[in-house]
């Protein structure tokens, strides 16, 4: 009843003429694509298979607040700017190999003879030098300090926004399997 009636419509307005087929198959296309964009389909969050006795709980938060992205370009900033910086050098890197290879000479030889005590010395040697080159130096500490304040800051802005949220809405749906 219903296509009838839309056929009789779309030929009064568009005539019955191939002008009046091709301006329906426009129009319902156009009337498709607007149904299509306006409908939300079911998202997948879970396929998981439940036994009896299994449950799960799914909680959605809202949407980031502007303070919430904001605090989020803050975060990645001071991560990526801590990283750089933390980042193993050149003479790092040398310092490791050095202790790797010091510490091979040391496993092939006897550790009581003059030749592994002098070993064992070098290796502490070595040892101490990879250590104090991988001391951050003060510039990397405020850093890392950021970086850490901006994650925390970040963190404290969404777990506002989650209880916010949850004392606006009921108390999430649990499901159990039976």
């Amino acid at each position: 009843m219903f296509a009838m009636a839309r056929r009789r419509l779309l030929s009064r307005w568009l005539g019955d003429g191939m002008t009046g087929v091709i301006g329906a198959s426009v129009l319902g296309w156009g009337l498709r694509k607007l149904r299509d964009g306006l409908r939300r389909d079911a998202e997948v969050l879970d396929v998981s298979k439940l036994v009896p006795g299994e449950q799960y709980t799914v909680v959605t938060r809202p949407a980031p607040t502007r303070r919430e992205r904001k605090l989020e370009r803050k975060s990645v900033r001071a991560d990526r700017r801590a990283a750089k910086a933390t980042a193993p050098t050149r003479r790092q890197r040398h310092s490791a190999a050095e202790l790797r290879r010091a510490e091979r000479r040391v496993r092939r030889v006897d550790p009581n003879s003059a030749r592994g005590r002098r070993r064992n010395e070098q290796l502490a040697l070595r040892r101490a030098a990879h250590e104090s080159s991988l001391a951050l130096t003060p510039k990397q500490q405020r850093l890392v300090a950021r970086r850490d304040d901006a994650l925390n800051a970040l963190v404290a802005a969404r777990e506002a926004s989650l209880t916010r949220a949850k004392r606006k809405v009921p108390p999430p749906r649990r499901r159990t399997f039976r």
